[in-house]
């Protein structure tokens, strides 16, 4: 196997264990696609006629809901690079022969695929709840490009953050007794 397609192959792999993981966990899936859904349309139904901004305010609430979408998959990632670094299954990862950024690559991925998805299901819902965009195809393959960039941006953060949090073990926390406090 070649020095390129190694790590991509790791990577790989670990995307469909992360995959694994989110199809076990099907909350996850109701936070990134269907709760920006329920907001949009309690956002243009319930609140869009408060706004005195023309005549759809689907239009200026499908940007917001967007980033809204990509940032609701993103604790997900963080609690799940988290737990990986906290009960040591980076530790296992490190004794078999999987390359350094596999297992982040991976959850990098899977944020990715999962803020597609939310984003899409906006992009549609918005467009049958009577969105309609004077732009261009390059346009809209512009729009996208940054879509992506943003999404890659916050899964790259997320994963950071994760790394970087300290998670304390409840059972630990739990036998601890101070010598101050009779048992």
């Amino acid at each position: 196997m070649s020095t390129t397609s190694a790590p991509l192959t790791d990577s790989r792999i670990m995307l469909r264990r992360n995959l694994k993981h989110i199809r076990r966990n099907p909350v996850t899936i109701f936070n990134g696609t269907l709760m920006p859904v329920v907001i949009m349309l309690l956002f243009v139904y319930v609140l869009g006629n408060a706004f005195n901004v023309g005549e759809h305010y689907i239009e200026y609430a499908t940007p917001g809901l967007i980033i809204l979408a990509i940032s609701y998959g993103l604790s997900a990632t963080a609690v799940s690079v988290n737990s990986d670094m906290t009960k040591g299954i980076i530790n296992r990862f490190k004794v078999m022969n999987v390359s350094r950024g596999a297992v982040l690559n991976g959850h990098v991925a899977a944020t990715m695929l999962g803020s597609s998805i939310a984003v899409a299901v906006i992009i549609g819902m918005a467009f049958a709840l009577g969105f309609r965009s004077s732009a261009t195809p390059l346009e809209w393959l512009g729009a996208i490009g940054i879509i992506v960039a943003t999404a890659f941006a916050a899964a790259w953060l997320t994963v950071a953050l994760g790394m970087a949090a300290k998670l304390r073990n409840p059972r630990a926390s739990a036998s601890y007794r101070c010598s101050c406090c009779p048992s």
